[in-house]
C-alpha cells in the first residue's frame, strides 16, 4: 500500500512511470535490433564469402593437335564433289579441371591453430574471376542476357558464333548451394552446363558450371562433385570453362584468380 501511494505522489505519478516503462521499451526495442543487426553481420562476416586457396598448382597442360593437310588427285577436265569435315580448336574458352583438398580450422590473427579439421574430399564451389579486384560476394547473383552481352564484348565473341557464351550456357542451374549465407536454388540461373564425361556430352551430369556476376565481373562458378570421371574419364573434382580471346590470332594471356568455398 505505501509503495502504491507513493507512485502516485511526486515525481513518481502514473503517468511519469508510463513515460518511463515507455522509454525503456524503445530502449529495449532499439538494443534488440542494433544485436540483431550484430549477430547477423557476425554470420555473415564468418560465412560470407569465398576465399582465395593456399595453393593453386598447375600439373599440366595441353591443347589438341592441329591436322596435317590432305589431298586428294586432280584430273583434267574432272568435276569433283569433296565432303570436308574439320574439328578446329575454341578461340574463345579455356578449360580448368582438377581436384580439391581443404582444412577447416580455429586460428588467430598470427595463422595459430587451436585445432584444424583436414577435409579431404569436401564440397562446395570453385569460383574464376578475370579480374584482381575484389569480388563483391556480397552482391553476387546470376547473371544476366546484358552481362553475359558484355562478356561477349570483351572476349571478342561475335554474336553469330557457335561457341559463343549463351549458346555454351544453355541451361538452368540444377543444383542448389550455398555462397556464405546466400542460398542459390536449383532453378534461378540461367546460365550454366554440364561438361563432357568420357569425351561425350555428359550423361550422369557431374560436373556442373554456372555463371555468376557481381554486379561487375563474370563469376565462373565450377561445383564441386568429389572422384567423378571426368571428360578424359579420369577422377576429378571439379571441370570448367572460362572465357578467354584467342580470337584473330590473339595469343595474349590473361590471368584467372581462383576462389574455393568449403561445403
Amino acid at each position: 500500500m505505501k509503495s502504491a501511494k507513493f507512485r502516485k505522489t511526486g515525481l513518481f505519478s502514473d503517468n511519469w512511470w508510463r513515460i518511463l516503462n515507455s522509454k525503456k521499451l524503445f530502449a529495449a526495442f532499439i538494443a534488440l535490433f542494433v544485436i540483431f543487426a550484430l549477430l547477423q553481420a557476425i554470420i555473415y562476416s564468418v560465412s560470407a564469402a569465398p576465399i582465395g586457396p593456399d595453393t593453386l598448382t598447375p600439373v599440366s597442360s595441353s591443347r589438341r593437335a592441329e591436322s596435317p593437310a590432305l589431298n586428294t588427285t586432280a584430273i583434267a577436265g574432272n568435276v569433283t564433289a569433296l565432303e570436308i569435315n574439320v574439328t578446329q580448336v575454341t578461340q574463345s574458352w579455356q578449360g580448368y579441371y582438377g581436384n580439391v583438398s581443404g582444412v577447416i580450422t580455429l586460428d588467430d590473427a598470427n595463422n595459430k591453430s587451436m585445432y584444424s579439421w583436414t577435409d579431404v574430399s569436401p564440397a562446395g564451389e570453385v569460383y574464376a574471376v578475370r579480374t584482381p579486384n575484389s569480388v563483391s560476394w556480397a552482391s553476387i547473383n546470376c547473371s544476366t542476357l546484358t552481362q553475359i552481352s558484355t562478356e561477349e564484348t570483351a572476349l571478342n565473341i561475335g554474336a553469330t558464333d557457335k561457341d559463343g557464351i549463351n549458346e555454351t550456357f544453355n541451361k538452368t542451374l540444377s543444383n542448389t548451394f550455398y555462397i556464405g549465407a546466400l542460398n542459390m536454388t536449383a532453378g534461378t540461373c540461367q546460365y550454366s552446363q554440364f561438361l563432357y564425361e568420357n569425351d561425350a556430352p555428359a550423361v550422369n551430369n557431374y560436373f556442373e558450371e554456372v555463371l555468376l556476376h557481381d554486379g561487375t565481373y563474370i563469376v565462373y562458378t565450377a561445383i564441386i562433385n568429389q572422384n567423378k570421371a571426368g571428360f578424359d574419364a579420369g577422377a576429378h573434382d571439379f571441370q570448367m570453362l572460362v572465357g578467354e580471346d584467342g580470337h584473330n590470332g590473339n595469343s595474349a594471356v590473361s590471368n584467372y584468380y581462383f576462389y574455393v568455398e568449403l561445403g
